[in-house]
């Protein structure tokens, strides 16, 4: 029993702190591209821009409750299947990146995220969490944190190249 407390602190820091860089990458991606100047130029894409922010602060507030709930199981062993909890991250990560391209892509002259770096992205996020019955709750929140670490650079250095 004493191994099992060992490593469960260290799992409780890796879920915390990977849902921590999650979310510092997503508020990176969010204003990567100033959205004012695109607004300004196309007009008639405003409600989209604005109504679109539902699905992306729906996605933001569902992505908060998943974490909590990633956190709690690393620290609690709650009556929850891994897989259940995973995709409580999992999904609102993917709605989140979908859309945010939705909602930025018609404001700018030229998208910084490409749809291929997005699709792929949410493809892995939403097939990751098939593992956290063997990897555990922690590995796969740090595998979608990866992830969006992963398209937030690619994202950074394709807006360096124009």
């Amino acid at each position: 029993m004493a191994a099992g407390r060992r490593r469960r602190p260290g799992r409780l820091v890796v879920s915390a702190l990977s849902g921590l860089v999650l979310l510092f990458a997503i508020w990176w991606l969010y204003f990567l591209v100033p959205a004012g100047a695109g607004l300004a130029e196309r007009r008639h894409r405003s409600y989209r821009w604005g109504y679109g922010h539902y699905g992306i602060f729906a996605a933001l507030a569902a992505l908060g409750a998943g974490l909590k709930i990633a956190v709690e199981q690393t620290g609690h062993e709650l009556n929850a299947s891994p897989l259940a909890i995973c995709y409580a991250v999992a999904i609102p990560a993917a709605v989140f990146l979908t859309a945010l391209w939705l909602v930025h892509a018609p404001i700018v002259a030229e998208p910084v995220v490409k749809p291929a770096a997005i699709l792929g992205g949410v493809g892995v996020i939403l097939v990751v969490p098939l593992a956290a019955p063997r990897i555990g709750v922690a590995t796969v929140v740090a595998a979608i944190a990866a992830v969006n670490v992963l398209i937030t650079t690619i994202a950074i250095a394709a807006g360096r190249k124009r």
